[in-house]
């Protein structure tokens, strides 16, 4: 499997350049790339925990995916915090480093996040929600704050009602008219391009995490890709097998069903061939998932 490169490991000669600049510390609030999420259902996981131990393991893969790498997060403006099951992310793009070289920011966020879906899904069987914007932002050792952190959560609770990580569509607006990212306008344009295989738009207009989409190119093995198919189609039936009317929640896995089975059939006979799956085995039915229901 290809793992993500945490920011831009490129050219050695350029990260020795790179090394040499100090990051900005101001008492100012800093534009930046800020993604908000948590985990689908957490409350009601604690709730039927008998034991810690459960938890426990789900917070701490949590911050083990989430958490940037400390070298790699102090060049290039990067901080994490987490709350509970709430995790923000937070790169400042104005950072000297990123002056130096400013494009890609966005799209190696928005991987990461990618990774972060895919490795929690795989492993601890949790689905996130959450969203991506960019706005000014203040944080410190202590204290978190600002106009950015406001719009990430009203974002994550009133938009990203399923299971998806939310783009803000302002996000590409902001860049385009950052000063500094406005000189490399090339770059940003092109970043887009890249960008664009990592999302897709919802039925109501609201772009998302393309997550199981984005996966099929990542992953080296079909077979790998073809598990994590069957795993995916396996969770939303388990979770949703407790519902035998509609509800907010079951609401919710009826979208995740819809999903995989729009992913899925985006394959030909080939793919599936390679997967190890037939397309009939990795589709969700109406019989599976009680409140979804397909023509």
């Amino acid at each position: 499997m290809n793992l993500p490169k945490q920011g831009f490991q490129g050219k050695s000669s350029e990260m020795e350049k790179i090394k040499k600049h100090k990051s900005n510390k101001s008492n100012e609030y800093q534009i930046s790339i800020i993604s908000f999420f948590d985990i689908l259902g957490f409350g009601e996981k604690v709730d039927k925990s008998k034991t810690p131990e459960v938890i426990k393991g789900i917070l701490e893969t949590l911050q083990y995916r989430e958490k940037p790498d400390k070298d790699l997060a102090k060049l290039y403006g990067q901080s994490f915090i987490n709350f509970s099951d709430t995790a923000i992310r937070i790169t400042n793009i104005l950072n000297d480093i990123n002056k130096i070289r400013p494009y890609g920011l966005l799209f190696w966020e928005l991987l990461d996040l990618i990774y972060i879906q895919f490795d929690l899904i795989r492993e601890k069987n949790i689905f996130l929600r959450g969203s991506v914007t960019v706005d000014y932002i203040y944080h410190d050792k202590n204290l978190i704050f600002g106009p950015g952190l406001n719009r990430a959560y009203r974002l994550e609770k009133n938009i990203a009602i399923y299971p998806i990580i939310v783009i803000d569509p302002r996000i590409f607006y902001v860049l385009e008219k950052t000063p500094v990212l406005k000189k490399q306008n090339h770059k940003t344009e092109e970043e887009k391009v890249y960008i664009k295989d990592l999302v897709r738009e919802s039925g109501d207009g609201v772009w998302f995490l393309d997550y199981l989409k984005a996966m099929y190119k990542e992953i080296d093995e079909p077979l790998d890709y073809g598990k994590f198919l069957n795993h995916h189609k396996k969770l939303i039936v388990e979770y949703a097998k407790k519902f035998k009317e509609l509800d907010v929640i079951a609401h919710k896995y009826n979208w995740l069903a819809r999903y995989h089975n729009e992913i899925v059939r985006s394959f030909g006979k080939r793919d599936f061939v390679e997967f190890g799956f037939s397309q009939k085995e990795l589709l969700i039915t109406k019989a599976e998932v009680k409140t979804y229901y397909e023509f």
